[in-house]
């Protein structure tokens, strides 16, 4: 994704690449190797009015999962033994493990990480103050931890006092298979005579409402139609 600024004199660009990552096997990193291999091209000599030395560093707004800490650390440790012309800064607003500072935080790598989100052993210390205030015990309440991912395993093994719910990454999936598929009673046809009752499953789907579409104006004949 390219952008550009609105105001007529500033002709800077930004260049914007989105890699895909999962929770459990971590950043695509072939993905991630092409859109740096192309980066480095278009900073190489060429036509095109660009500057490396204006470049700066490799920012990447991530990861989103914590899972996808390490995986994201051996792609780019593997770039920069290879360009050591490059360093990279990281920012993350969803990953909340406190180990991601170790794992990706490594300024003698030239990778430096941040995060704009509290860790989970912030959040933990101030869920348990509330229930201080509330006059709960650990036994009393349940947490609701993915038992599927690494990081999930993690938020298990420290919280063992609580009530532990684990439940599976794709959990979603089933509220809508089961709106989906009818069940025997509903899909059986109906005796002679009678009627068919309605069907008793939930009617509140989860999936996203349909987007509404925006046409813009045509400027002029050089716009594409749409």
């Amino acid at each position: 994704m390219l952008f550009r600024s609105s105001k007529s004199s500033d002709h800077r660009l930004h260049l914007l690449y989105l890699i895909h990552e999962l929770p459990t096997r971590g950043i695509y990193k072939e993905a991630l190797s092409t859109a740096l291999e192309e980066r480095r091209l278009l900073l190489g000599p060429g036509k095109l009015p660009l500057r490396a030395e204006r470049a700066g560093p490799i920012r990447i707004i991530g990861p989103n999962f914590s899972g996808s800490a390490l995986s994201l650390q051996l792609a780019l440790k593997s770039w920069l033994a290879r360009h050591p012309e490059d360093s990279v800064e990281m920012l993350s607003g969803t990953a909340t493990s406190r180990d991601n500072i170790a794992t990706l935080d490594l300024p003698a790598l030239r990778m430096r990480f941040r995060a704009t989100i509290n860790a989970d052993d912030q959040l933990s210390a101030s869920m348990k103050v509330t229930m201080k205030r509330l006059g709960l015990s650990d036994s009393q309440v349940a947490l609701l931890r993915e038992s599927s991912t690494q990081y999930g395993q993690g938020l298990i093994a420290d919280c063992s006092d609580f009530l532990i719910v684990p439940f599976p990454m794709s959990i979603s999936s089933l509220r809508t298979e089961y709106q989906r598929v009818p069940s025997a009673e509903e899909a059986a046809p109906a005796l002679p005579g009678a009627e068919k009752r309605p069907g008793s499953r939930s009617t509140c789907s989860i999936q996203p409402a349909p987007k509404r579409t925006f046409r813009s104006p045509r400027g002029s004949r050089l716009w594409p139609s749409i």
